[in-house]
């Protein structure tokens, strides 16, 4: 496709020669409105997270704004499958999985991460959105920042993923008060967009707000358990 070139890691995968009775795919990592997202092993060995959408729409709309962006702290697309009714995205696993993971629920045992770690998390993922909004042109409106969807490889660096929702924005920073619609993930949206149902860039800063609010507090985002009307981590 002509979207992938400049982009030699991004090759087609014939998924007919994968068996969902490989060693370790059919381990399900996580589900959302797109698609499901499986740990699978390509014939090489190399661990991967495998995205199967429900509609082709959705895996093209993906895969077209991966396909132009290339950061380090931007999860990286292998490869696509689109035959048939499979509609897929390759892409490199995450070991440690979604920061949410760490922040929220632990399990028995499990440490919270420490304040270095955290701290170092949110620069990383203010680098990635500088990348996102200033050295892209036009810029591009992350649109679905959430704790699910930062995702932390061995060492705890964090990597952006879920991109179905990424608009380009407007061209010119003195112009970025235009909008796109969008729809939002629940307590991850600026006040403005719930009130106009639109997203600018400025929103993306918003979010990344409420998030170093999760990291230096240990709150969930909604939290229905608090006695109080505070309900969201923004109020409380």
């Amino acid at each position: 496709m002509a979207w992938f070139r400049g982009f030699p890691w991004v090759r087609s995968v014939n998924w007919s020669h994968r068996s969902e009775k490989r060693a370790g795919y059919g381990r399900v990592l996580g589900e959302g409105g797109s698609g499901r997202v499986y740990k699978g092993i390509l014939e090489d060995g190399q661990e991967v997270a495998v995205k199967r959408f429900h509609a082709q729409e959705d895996l093209w709309t993906e895969a077209q704004m991966l396909s132009g962006i290339d950061h380090s702290n931007l999860v990286k697309m292998i490869g696509y499958c689109d035959k048939g009714k499979d509609h897929i995205i390759v892409y490199e696993y995450m070991p440690l999985r979604s920061l949410n993971l760490h922040l929220h629920d632990l399990q028995p045992g499990k440490e919270p991460l420490d304040w270095k770690t955290r701290m170092k998390i949110a620069g990383v993922v203010a680098k990635a959105l500088e990348y996102l909004h200033d050295l892209q042109n036009p810029p591009i409106i992350y649109g679905a920042m959430k704790t699910t969807g930062i995702l932390l490889d061995g060492n705890h660096n964090p990597k952006l993923s879920n991109f179905g929702f990424a608009k380009y924005g407007p061209r010119w920073i003195d112009t970025r008060g235009d909008a796109v619609v969008i729809k939002f993930p629940l307590g991850y949206a600026a006040p403005e967009c719930i009130n106009t149902g639109t997203l600018t860039i400025r929103s993306d800063i918003f979010v990344f707000g409420v998030i170093l609010l999760e990291l230096i507090s240990g709150r969930k985002v909604i939290d229905f358990t608090n006695a109080s009307a505070k309900h969201h981590i923004v109020s409380w």
